[in-house]
């Protein structure tokens, strides 16, 4: 794994791009530490959690109460410490499907609490590489009418944000405010994000040490 990492920032907004970094200092060791541990699925787990904290708290102390709405498979990484920031209740969740790597996907299910008037969803999804995943969950939200459409109603909540995801999401999504611990991240050759050597969906689950049986169905 790469051991380049970003440099350090603490809970610094970035008002022309509606981005707030939100890392603390102790953040770079627990990166490395998980890079030292990639193989144990605990480790990075217990890594993303510590890191997803700050953004949390980060979110609530801008915008007060809020409803997570966690991509799965990865986006549960951050749950704990989202609960641990607002406590036990009413989350929703969406389950996109990939096809292939040309940014295609097809949403399999999305169960999203309906929020109360002035209070904002939350996407919740740790490595945000392409925006691809991002930008289709956002479609189908405001399509069904799931979420709201006022920007000042809906953030994101993330772990890594690549520059090229950031710049797909505000072609289309101007307003959306971001929470991330690193931005302007940047890619490797093989697609992979910079100092980011793991599949946050595969280590929700478990990790990869295991067969799985795996079936979907497009919803119409």
């Amino acid at each position: 794994m790469a051991d380049e990492l970003p440099p350090s920032a603490q809970n610094t907004v970035v008002a022309a791009r509606r981005v707030q970094t939100c890392r603390q200092p102790v953040a770079d060791t627990v990166l490395l530490q998980m890079q030292s541990q990639v193989n144990d699925v605990g480790a990075v787990a217990a890594g993303i959690d510590r890191l997803a904290l700050p953004v949390f708290d980060a979110i609530r102390r801008a915008v007060g109460d809020f409803i997570p709405v966690v991509v799965l498979r990865g986006g549960l990484l951050m749950l704990d410490a989202c609960r641990t920031t607002i406590g036990c209740r009413p989350w929703g969740f969406v389950l996109p499907s990939a096809h292939g790597r040309g940014g295609r996907f097809t949403m399999q299910r999305i169960d999203v609490p309906i929020a109360a008037p002035g209070t904002p969803h939350v996407l919740v999804d740790p490595i945000v590489n392409t925006g691809a995943t991002v930008l289709a969950t956002l479609a189908v939200l405001e399509r069904t009418g799931a979420v709201a459409r006022s920007p000042s109603l809906l953030k994101l909540a993330c772990v890594f944000l690549t520059d090229r995801a950031e710049q797909k999401i505000r072609a289309q999504h101007p307003g959306l405010e971001i929470f991330t611990v690193w931005d302007r991240m940047t890619v490797e050759p093989n697609g992979w994000v910079t100092g980011v050597g793991f599949d946050a969906g595969d280590y929700a689950m478990g990790g990869q040490g295991c067969q799985r049986v795996q079936w979907g169905a497009d919803l119409p």
